[in-house]
């Protein structure tokens, strides 16, 4: 798997705290349990990892993967008896 990135997404990603390794496994899981939305060749994959969620879009050509966005949520719902 070749990730390639859009110019300037990398300083993005750093302002996010979004890693390389976290847009990999995005893509990885996406595409392994069809976690995404497609629109022509466009794709939006998603992946819930511990404290957060990450989505990147990107497009696929073989085995390479060309990434132009990715943001993140982070979320943590706690009861009332804690």
């Amino acid at each position: 798997m070749q990730i390639v990135f859009a110019e300037g997404l990398s300083d993005v990603m750093s302002d996010r705290g979004i890693t390389e390794e976290d847009v990999k496994a995005t893509i990885e899981c996406a595409e392994r349990d069809k976690t995404f939305i497609k629109d022509g060749n466009r794709i939006i994959g998603k992946y819930r990892m511990e404290n957060m969620t990450v989505y990147a879009a990107y497009e696929k050509d073989g085995d390479t993967f060309k990434v132009d966005s990715v943001y993140s949520h982070r979320v943590r719902l706690t009861s009332e008896q804690e």
